[in-house]
């Protein structure tokens, strides 16, 4: 049996965003979102800097840092953009595809998908979109509520 040889991994050095010192690897949190899966700013100033957390906290409030999120949430969920969710929005008029409510805004309205496949069919309202999720889906069950409360209905 031949033994492998353990390489020590070499670190290497990033910048901080916010003291902008030239420190080790090690120095930053870890972050799967950022470029090299840690923090623009390291530990230290994380914690030594309050300013730090109100300014990453007022950005996330604000309408910049909203649509920012908007965008890369998009993004990553659905390989999609903005302008593609708002055609999708457009073709149905701003309505539900499951019940025609109205959607407040392009934020308010669920991107339906296929969880197999990652296939986009439309958008839903929230209500909508969790009853799809709550019955997973599932044509057999959807046909069994439907009778249940057909009365009711």
């Amino acid at each position: 049996m031949v033994k492998r040889q353990r390489f020590k991994v070499l670190s290497f050095m990033l910048k901080c965003s916010a003291c902008n010192e030239i420190k080790d690897f090690e120095e930053f949190s870890r972050n799967k979102s950022r470029r090299y899966g840690r923090n623009c700013v390291c530990k230290k100033c994380i914690n030594e800097n309050e300013s730090y957390k109100e300014k990453k906290s007022k950005y996330n409030k604000s309408a910049k840092g909203q649509t920012s999120y908007f965008k890369s949430h998009l993004k990553k969920k659905f390989q999609m953009t903005i302008e593609q969710k708002l055609q999708m929005f457009n073709n149905q008029n701003g309505l539900c595809e499951m019940c025609d409510r109205p959607f407040k805004d392009l934020k308010s309205a669920c991107v339906d998908h296929n969880h197999e496949t990652g296939q986009k069919r439309g958008l839903l309202c929230k209500p909508c979109n969790t009853f799809l999720g709550i019955i997973k889906e599932d044509s057999t069950k959807i046909k069994t509520y439907i009778e249940k409360y057909k009365s009711q209905l």
